[in-house]
């Protein structure tokens, strides 16, 4: 498979074959050296052609969930399907591919998916699920813990990750995120940011282990957990996208729950779009 991306530092698009993209790249247009960005470090990069390895899967899922792209249906998704067919010039990229369960991609087949999707009738929207019976005992239940945002002093109700809408405090958390056990050591974070206020602000990413959840602190203080943070400074109508890492230390299998926030001090830093993955 040959993967098309752009160079990092001047533009020139260039390619590799993908079972070498681990390795460094010399660009000859600027003679940079360079290593081939990750499908999660760049959407619009793509595969030629309809075949793609694993981590482009992980990507998509990573930015638009598991769950059937289609509206009204609430199947795990089966593959990924292009929005814009290969066939009429669309590009397998993570910008161009959503999850869908099988039977809307064979519904789809080589249909543009906006156009496609408003002709849905309720009838091909609806899944075809089989009846769910409810049964009632009298077993009593301990009540479930509480929001892992109230133990370290949160109040912002828990976000799904997607856009993230701007609030008023000075530490403003974003997304509180638990991850399921498996081998994991990097938290990573790709995000596009813009200040809406001229001076300094962070962007805090930040982990804890599920049986280790920080110290409660005062309403707007930053919790005390491992974390990592980039600081962003300028005039107001600034913007640009940007990478976190953090490393988590401890066995592989643990589990980890990740947030992220932002941190106003003379200026004000907003979050638009960003994606959140646990990697080994």
């Amino acid at each position: 498979m040959i993967w098309h991306y752009r160079c990092p530092a001047c533009g020139q698009q260039l390619e590799v074959d993908w079972d070498w993209h681990r390795d460094e790249v010399h660009c000859p247009a600027c003679r940079h050296d360079h290593y081939p960005p990750m499908p999660s470090e760049d959407h619009l990069a793509y595969f030629g052609g309809e075949k793609w390895p694993q981590e482009l899967t992980d990507a998509v899922t990573g930015l638009r969930g598991t769950t059937c792209f289609v509206p009204g249906c609430y199947h795990t998704f089966d593959t990924l399907a292009h929005r814009r067919p290969v066939s009429k010039g669309g590009r397998t990229s993570v910008d161009n591919l959503v999850p869908m369960c099988l039977r809307h991609a064979r519904l789809k087949g080589e249909e543009e998916y906006d156009a496609w999707v408003e002709n849905l009738s309720e009838k091909e929207v609806a899944p075809s699920v089989a009846p769910i019976t409810i049964t009632i005992t009298p077993k009593e239940h301990t009540a479930p813990p509480e929001p892992v945002s109230r133990d370290i002093g949160w109040t912002q109700p828990l976000a799904a990750l997607g856009r993230a809408d701007p609030l008023s405090a000075a530490f403003e958390p974003l997304v509180v995120k638990p991850f399921l056990p498996g081998p994991a050591r990097q938290l990573l974070l790709q995000y596009d940011w813009r200040l809406t206020a001229d001076g300094d602000s962070r962007v805090i990413l930040m982990a804890w282990p599920h049986d280790a959840p920080p110290r409660p602190v005062a309403p707007g203080g930053v919790p005390d957990c491992p974390q990592a943070a980039n600081e962003h400074s300028g005039k107001a109508g600034q913007a640009g996208s940007a990478f976190l890492e953090l490393m988590l230390a401890g066995p592989g299998d643990r589990r980890w729950t990740a947030a992220l926030a932002t941190e106003s001090r003379t200026g004000r830093v907003v979050l638009d779009e960003y994606l959140l993955s646990l990697t080994d």
